[in-house]
Parts: C-alpha cells; sequence; structure tokens
C-alpha cells in the first residue's frame, strides 16, 4: 500500500513494493554492482552521507524519533519493512540509499597514500579507510580482490570516512602504484623479513597486504622499502588494520 505522507514523503507498508524490493536487494554486492546504489545505516552515517551527496532515497521506520527529511525521495514504513532492509541487528530507524562515488586519480593529494592489497576483510578495510582519514592520507586504493567498500560491514567499519577522501577500486592496480612510483612516491610494505623504520621523509604510498598472506610478490619487487615493525612480545604478526595504524602514525608524525 503506497499513500501520501505530509506534503511528500510518501508511505510504503508492503514488502512487495517495487522499491522496497530494490532497497533490499542492496544488501547483496550483485546487485550494489549492477545499481551502482548502496545502503548507510543509521543516524551517523546518513549525516555523513548526505553531507557528501543527494540520496536517491531517505527510508524511515515508524519508530524513528529523529527529525526527517520532508522530500520526495523520502519514505517511512513500518518497522518490520524498515528492519527487512537492515544488516544491522537493532537499526536506528533510518538509513539512505546514495550512489557509488566516482573518484578520478587526479582527486588524490597529499604526500601519504595508501594501498591495500587483497584485503579481505569488511572490518579491516573499514578501518584501515578510518585510520587513512585520521592521519591525513590523501586517498586509499584497493585491489580487485579487497573486501567491497560498499558493504554495510566496510561502511560501518569507516564511521563516515569513506566520505572525507577518495577511496576506490582500481582496475589496473600495480599499474596505478607504478604511476606513483613515477611521480616520485616510494612504495612502502610491512614484511616480517623487512628493516626497522623509525622515520621516512618524503611522498610515500603505504601499501597493506592480505590477513593470512601478506604482499604478493610482485607487489614486493615494487618496494623501496620493506619495513619490520619491531615487536619485543610473542606475538608474530599483527592484524592488518593495526599494522597499517602503527605505520601511518610513524609516516606522519
Amino acid at each position: 500500500m503506497l499513500f501520501d505522507y505530509g506534503e511528500n514523503m510518501k508511505e510504503i507498508e508492503s514488502a512487495g513494493n517495487p522499491t522496497i524490493k530494490l532497497i533490499k536487494s542492496l544488501k547483496m554486492a550483485k546487485y550494489r554492482k549492477e545499481t551502482g546504489l548502496y545502503i548507510v545505516e543509521g543516524e551517523r552515517l546518513v549525516n555523513e552521507a548526505l553531507n557528501y551527496d543527494a540520496p536517491a532515497y531517505i527510508v524511515y521506520s515508524k519508530i524513528y524519533g529523529g527529525k526527517r527529511i520532508n522530500d520526495d525521495n523520502a519514505i517511512l514504513t513500518s518497522a518490520g519493512v524498515f528492519e527487512s532492509l537492515c544488516d544491522t541487528k537493532s537499526p536506528q530507524g533510518i538509513l539512505a540509499v546514495m550512489r557509488m562515488k566516482k573518484e578520478p586519480l587526479d582527486n588524490i593529494k597529499g604526500n601519504t597514500l595508501v594501498v591495500l592489497e587483497g584485503v579481505q576483510n569488511p572490518l579491516n578495510v573499514g578501518t584501515i579507510i578510518r585510520t587513512a582519514d585520521a592521519f591525513g592520507a590523501g586517498g586509499v586504493i584497493l585491489s580487485q580482490d579487497c573486501a567491497d567498500i560498499y558493504s554495510p560491514k566496510v561502511l560501518r567499519g569507516t564511521m563516515g570516512s569513506i566520505y572525507h577522501l577518495p577511496v576506490f577500486k582500481a582496475e589496473d592496480f600495480y599499474d596505478c602504484i607504478q604511476d606513483y612510483k613515477n611521480k616520485g612516491f616510494k612504495l612502502i610494505a610491512g614484511d616480517l623479513h623487512g628493516s626497522d623504520v623509525s622515520s621516512l621523509d618524503g611522498r610515500c604510498i603505504l601499501a597493506i597486504g592480505n590477513e593470512g598472506n601478506g604482499i604478493t610478490d610482485k607487489l614486493r619487487t615494487m618496494c623501496d622499502v620493506l619495513w619490520r615493525i619491531n615487536m619485543p612480545g610473542k606475538a608474530e604478526s599483527l592484524n592488518a588494520a593495526v599494522a597499517a595504524g602503527i605505520m601511518l602514525y610513524t609516516l606522519t608524525n
């Protein structure tokens, strides 16, 4: 059932409504890729998203107690229909459907970039994007086999940082890195067989590899510096996101 609510807001009570079915399909990467749309949930992320761009849709549950935007793209739903659209177990009652970012390489600025090769844990990808933002990195470039940057878990992990700096998957990941090396960037990667690094000057690309296997041999041969983080304890390695944080802090301080 669909009817007007207020001046422009519409209310949808049926889970079979075409718009609801479209939004629900965006929980799957296949349909996000096909449509170029994705979902952000919760007040904080939605506010960050709306500061970046206009939504394709903004959806409210009837139980949502915050301020509502009353426009042609605003939808009010029952609590049950709203929950069916969400990835979180206890949704806050607000979500937005956004259009994917299209960031040209020219948008990447600054002296420090982060590249992710085969980082597959969504929480690691989200946390690294957030950390890159916190330490002023110019952008984050991912290989095609990294976790989907528009998955709900990645988006939650970024805490809105995905809207603060360019983040994209490169079709030609290694060529893209080489282009930056040709511009004078040093490629640095964490490696258990590398050397201790206390500081580095100049323009840097920090590479973070797969959680289990690290960087590939192909990327290793491109590196100017292999960095072994000094660990006096008994753990053999660090979580990818933690390692990224330590190295970004060292590079930018």
